[in-house]
């Protein structure tokens, strides 16, 4: 048995399976800290070893499948794997719990977007109120005050 090369922990099938269980839930992890979202334990091994296939497919294809799929290089696929995680977190997000979407939405619509031109108009007014505050402190000998720092 050989103790070291590219294919070292996918020769033995107890350390392999145990080393690809580790990196798709590390994969998943890292991928739901990405999008902002928890995965519990379940929903981490459902994402992360398809996510670790479809990165070896990824990167396999991009590599012109030229050679067999153990010669990878590790970063190639860790990147492929990350993406294609990424992806499958978001649809078990999305088809996971459903009413969850439209409570995003009802977020939405309770926050809404600013009106562009009342939004300029509003922070022109401050603006302006923030300059006659100003020009009231000079006039009252208080400049040196506005700046942070003290002469003196």
């Amino acid at each position: 048995m050989r103790l070291s090369g590219p294919g070292f922990l996918l020769g033995v099938p107890v350390l392999g399976g145990l080393f690809s269980l580790v990196t798709a839930v590390i994969l998943a992890r890292v991928g739901g800290r990405l999008l902002g979202i928890r995965l519990r334990w379940r929903r981490a091994i459902l994402a992360g070893f398809p996510g670790l296939a479809l990165g070896r497919l990824a990167a396999w294809s991009i590599n012109g499948q030229r050679h067999g799929p153990q010669t990878l290089s590790w970063p190639a696929v860790l990147v492929g794997a990350l993406v294609a995680t990424m992806l499958i977190a978001v649809l078990l997000e999305l088809l996971g719990r459903p009413g969850r979407l439209a409570a995003v939405e009802s977020r939405l619509h309770a926050s809404p977007v600013p009106h562009p031109i009342r939004s300029l108009r509003q922070r022109a007014g401050r603006s302006r109120r923030y300059l006659q505050v100003t020009r009231i402190a000079a006039r009252h000998g208080l400049s040196s005050y506005l700046g942070g720092r003290r002469c003196g």
